[in-house]
């Protein structure tokens, strides 16, 4: 399957980050600069969750179900439990959002390139899966961009 890189007006997504550890922090982190405001959902969060803009975040601490998901149009499933990861998964098709599993690319409908902005310009990058590539294109970009996205 191909993938058409493309932008879109985040104006009207409603994000959910479901899971609060490491790979949701990161993401946390990399959609921060394109969203207003991003809503985690999580029994327990990783403390650095805690640091990021609070006016940004919206911190859900509880067991996810079904229900959650319906205020929102994208939804982002990292937590540590792949069986949980599964069933988001599966909710998400029933109820029609955009989902990116983060141990399932197989089912995700988009997934997170490397990103560099500076200002008002942005550079997504991504090489198919070779983060080798991906690293070395960044970095040779990066010697003209002050500002990276803080995501692999």
């Amino acid at each position: 399957m191909s993938h058409f890189p493309f932008y879109i007006n985040t104006k009207h997504l409603q994000i959910l980050i479901v899971g609060a550890g490491n790979i949701a922090l990161r993401r946390t982190k990399a959609l921060l600069p394109f969203f207003d405001r991003i809503t985690v959902l999580s029994k327990d969060f990783k403390e650095e969750f805690f640091l990021l803009p609070k006016e940004k975040i919206h911190f859900i601490q509880k067991k996810a179900e079904e229900k959650d998901l319906s205020p929102y149009n994208t939804i982002i499933v990292c937590t540590d439990d792949s069986e949980l990861n599964y069933k988001i998964y599966q909710w998400t098709l029933k109820q029609n959002k955009l989902v990116n599993l983060c141990d399932r690319p197989d089912l995700c409908s988009f997934y997170f390139p490397s990103i560099i902005k500076d200002n008002e310009t942005t550079i997504s990058i991504s090489s198919g899966g070779d983060k080798k590539t991906t690293k070395r294109i960044r970095k040779h970009l990066n010697q003209f961009f002050k500002n990276e996205v803080p995501y692999d």
